[in-house]
């Protein structure tokens, strides 16, 4: 029909990517769930396959576990957005 479709693209804007913010996932690779390992604060997430689609968006505090076995098997980035810091970091699942 000659139209076209636009994705969503991931733009950083406002927090600062701090290269000094080391984010450990465990485990990794998982299949049901991850946690942040040493987490000290909230951040909001947004999960993205290979594509860059967004596949999954919240909030995860301290202790808590962002749920995983709905996913397919391959590979995803996991965005995390705190009050001062942001970071990406790649995320292997298995099912």
């Amino acid at each position: 029909n000659g139209g076209f479709n636009l994705a969503p693209t991931l733009v950083i804007t406002q927090a600062a990517v701090n290269p000094n913010l080391v984010i450990i996932l465990f485990p990794n690779p998982s299949s049901d769930f991850i946690e942040i390992v040493n987490q000290k604060e909230v951040y909001n997430y947004t999960l993205f396959n290979a594509s860059g689609q967004i596949i999954k968006r919240g909030t995860i505090a301290p202790g808590d576990k962002i749920e995983l076995e709905q996913l397919k098997k391959g590979n995803y980035i996991l965005q995390l957005l705190g009050a001062k810091d942001f970071k990406c970091t790649k995320l292997v699942t298995i099912n």
